[in-house]
């Protein structure tokens, strides 16, 4: 019995000590990207590197209503604070339609650069759960904070206000 209680305590020791390796292998192997590439709705690509402000990016789709629930707040914001930051919507655009989202940039009169993540990659790239999502990035592409869902102008500006002052 003393025997089968050392082997359970090595066996248990083991499979904490190979859970604690992957977990750092993989945090330490995922890198933030240091710049990416997507097009707009005009078809133009843009580069987008984290070096000259903070950089937000909105990932939303046109269907969504707690997309449009926020955008008011986020074109007021952007407009407030677009001389400190760098905003991009992404928009889904597989799990949208063009048209639609065209639309909904001339609705909301989106000044920003709308740009489409045609095969969801960079969505699944920063675990994007639900929309819309706000995610904050310092100079590094490292995010600092999210907001899932539709927030309050007040959440979101002061989200806004901690990526620049913590840039």
């Amino acid at each position: 019995m003393n025997k089968a209680k050392k082997i359970s305590a090595i066996l248990i020791l083991l499979l904490i000590a190979g859970v604690t390796s992957i977990t750092l292998y993989r945090n330490l192997n995922e890198k933030e990207p240091t710049s990416f590439s997507l097009a707009d709705i005009n078809g133009i690509q843009h580069n987008i590197t984290f070096e000259d402000k903070p950089t937000i990016l909105l990932f939303f789709t046109s269907w969504c209503p707690y997309c449009n629930e926020d955008a008011p707040r986020v074109v007021s914001l952007y407009e407030k604070y677009k001389d400190e930051i760098n905003l991009y919507g992404v928009n889904i655009i597989n799990r949208d339609d063009l048209e639609e989202v065209i639309d909904y940039v001339n609705k909301y009169e989106i000044k920003y650069p709308v740009l489409l993540d045609e095969e969801s990659s960079l969505h699944k790239q920063y675990k994007s759960p639900g929309f819309p999502t706000l995610i904050f990035l310092n100079k590094n592409g490292k995010e600092i904070n999210r907001i899932v869902g539709a927030s309050s102008i007040d959440i979101i500006e002061a989200q806004f206000i901690n990526a620049i002052k913590t840039y």
